[in-house]
């Protein structure tokens, strides 16, 4: 290899630390010519949780050198019956931080097999139910994903049961119910960013048993 060669390589590194560090740049641009360049590598992300009744406020952080560099926190509840003997998870339905720091959006997964219209019914106890469009369907069920939920935040916090329907693609429609117990303080804590605290109940709580029962016509 040319000496030519090797000083062209060396002037445009030195360039390109000029551009970026200015006198600092100048200083080390000897060095910088050879030294590897050490790139921060991701790791994998960091789950908390904390127990709010039958939900769970959960934070994944992204963690890059051992320190946090971003995090993502839902508040959320797997909906799981009984049924034949064994524990089936009928429904996943999540709250997270809307596009700004006041609104809020619904997450909600239920099996495949469902009518995409009228799409995802979501009420508070007796009340009136609001529908909410499926966005798409996969693998693991049809989503309702990010859709706006402000606008029953108030029941949710003040009452009992939610109820969510959905319709079979043979038309019967199903009614599953959760409880709507914690939602209020683990949308406190998802609202004021707070981190998780580890759960201290006994191994043995366990939250009530939701509910999924087809509706009377």
């Amino acid at each position: 290899m040319s000496k030519q060669f090797c000083l062209a390589v060396r002037l445009a590194l030195v360039g390109l630390a000029l551009l970026a560090g200015g006198a600092g740049a100048r200083a080390d641009a000897a060095a910088s010519a050879t030294a590897p360049v050490v790139v921060p590598v991701p790791e994998g992300p960091r789950t908390t949780s904390q127990s709010f009744g039958a939900w769970v406020y959960r934070c994944e952080e992204q963690m890059v050198d051992g320190k946090p560099a971003h995090s993502a926190c839902a508040l959320s509840q797997d909906v799981v019956v009984q049924q034949d003997g064994q524990s089936k998870t009928v429904m996943k339905i999540g709250v997270t931080p809307g596009a700004d720091a006041s609104s809020h959006s619904l997450t909600a997964v239920v099996p495949l097999g469902v009518r995409l219209k009228p799409g995802f019914g979501l009420a508070v106890d007796d009340g009136t139910a609001q529908p909410l469009a499926y966005d798409y369907c996969g693998p693991r069920g049809c989503w309702v994903a990010g859709a706006p939920i402000d606008a029953l935040l108030p029941g949710l916090k003040a009452g009992k049961t939610g109820r969510a329907r959905i319709v079979m693609m043979n038309g019967r429609e199903i009614v599953i119910e959760f409880p709507l117990a914690g939602f209020a303080t683990g949308l406190a804590a998802l609202d004021a960013n707070r981190a998780p605290v580890a759960d201290t109940k006994p191994a043995d709580a366990k939250p009530a048993e939701p509910k999924a029962k087809p509706k009377a016509k």
